[in-house]
């Protein structure tokens, strides 16, 4: 709202566009305190665990280092390789789209579009911190990280603004293209071998889901959950091994239970004889 009025360009009617999302988001967050956190227990025994100021104060450098390197362990070879990815990434977004001659967006739209990017990233750590005392869910994890790459590429639109007016279009182009394949180069040789695997059992992924589903949906009040094999790029939630009733105190094992109107589960962990198997009657 202050960036439209700043542009002159402010409606009284712009509030209604503005109110939806604020009226969506302030229920959701209503669902979520009234709902999840209050019976959620803590996996990390810190300070943090539901204490609002605690949890604002840790979550300013942790979101720091989330955003000078993509794991948790800080060194000085992460943290340079991963400025460099993304100085790269940022010279790639750059001369692309300055070699493309697509307009770019408003300067003040760019810089409401960053610092919402910032905040929804460092909430994020902060909710974490204070839901259940430390960082937790690598999904949540993967999605700052992909909001931090688009952090990088929007301030790389907004430095479009500055650029030498006699630049050649074909300049652009290879110095964009060549940004881009270093950026892959970087990034590739870690992944490669994880890609593969991961490519490899992804029919064994679902093989295993529609094991799972089918036992769910059968007769009865037991079922069956076939675990998947762990993956290396794209990770697999997987639970515990065992056999749990209603009245098993874990929260995930009770969520399937639920779902499926069972009253026991057993949780079957993968061994890959089920892969070998399949192969052999290929």
């Amino acid at each position: 709202m202050s960036a439209e009025k700043s542009c002159g360009s402010w409606h009284k009617w712009n509030m209604l566009w503005y109110l939806v999302p604020a009226l969506v988001g302030t229920g959701m967050f209503y669902l979520i305190i009234s709902n999840r956190v209050r019976t959620q227990e803590a996996l990390f025994a810190t300070a943090e665990y539901h204490n609002v100021v605690i949890s604002l104060k840790t979550a300013v450098g942790q979101l720091v280092k989330e955003y000078l390197i993509a794991g948790q362990r800080l060194s000085y070879r992460g943290i340079f390789l991963s400025l460099l990815l993304k100085a790269w990434f940022f010279v790639g977004v750059r001369y692309c789209w300055l070699s493309g001659g697509i307009k770019v967006a408003r300067r003040d739209m760019l810089i409401v579009l960053a610092l919402s990017i910032i905040g929804t990233t460092y909430f994020s750590v902060a909710a974490s911190y204070y839901g259940y005392g430390g960082l937790t869910n690598f999904w949540h994890q993967g999605l700052r990280q992909c909001l931090i790459i688009l952090f990088v590429a929007t301030v790389a639109l907004l430095s479009c603004y500055y650029h030498a007016p006699n630049m050649s279009v074909r300049r652009c182009e290879w110095i964009g293209s060549i940004a881009f394949c270093i950026t892959l180069i970087v990034v590739a040789p870690a992944r490669v071998r994880g890609l593969i695997h991961d490519y490899k059992n992804y029919s064994v992924c679902i093989e295993s889901r529609n094991k799972s589903w089918r036992s769910g949906l059968s007769d009865g009040d037991t079922m069956i959950w076939f675990s998947p094999p762990r993956g290396r790029v794209a990770d697999t939630f997987l639970f515990a091994p065992g056999v749990y009733n209603s009245e098993s105190k874990a929260p995930g094992v009770l969520d399937i239970m639920h779902f499926f109107h069972k009253e026991h589960l057993e949780i079957r962990p993968w061994t890959g004889r089920e892969s070998r198997s399949q192969k052999a009657e290929y």
